[in-house]
């Protein structure tokens, strides 16, 4: 049997994580989830997720914080941020920090082919970052594969 591929979903809202979980194992994804920001740190730092689906507003600690918190700990899993209010200085802070996307609520079916994207490259990094390539040809193999699943 082919193992899942294991998505975190953070959110304050129940009923996105809901919808998101509906999604997402439709689509053959194994989901976790939680509805808190600290408990989400440390179930990333310490799980093997493909991808983080977060939102970007929450109490405690937000998306942004959360992934300057896991970027500290030289953790790169891809992030995938939800909003129904980001601006364009979150969307620029959240590319310095390696966010992939940014999903505006309530357009959630996006998501499955945003994580198509980011878990074929991932596994294409994997390979190249394991026969010594740099930081460009990462940058370049991810365009390249956007272009051949869009």
């Amino acid at each position: 049997m082919i193992p899942k591929n294991k998505i975190l979903l953070i959110d304050d809202e129940e009923d996105i994580l809901a919808i998101l979980k509906f999604i997402l194992t439709r689509e053959g994804y194994e989901v976790e989830m939680t509805m808190s920001g600290p408990e989400g740190y440390e179930m990333a730092m310490k799980n093997d997720y493909k991808a983080v689906v977060c939102d970007l507003s929450m109490p405690e600690l937000d998306g942004l914080s959360l992934i300057k918190k896991v970027r500290s700990g030289h953790n790169l899993i891809p992030f995938v941020f939800l909003s129904g209010h980001a601006n364009e200085g979150h969307e620029r802070e959240m590319i310095n920090y390696g966010a992939h996307d940014l999903v505006h609520k309530p357009d959630l079916e996006r998501i499955p082919g945003i994580l198509r994207v980011l878990i074929k490259a991932g596994c294409e990094i994997e390979a190249l970052a394991k026969n010594g390539g740099d930081s460009m040809e990462f940058i370049e193999l991810i365009h390249d594969v956007e272009k051949k699943t869009s």
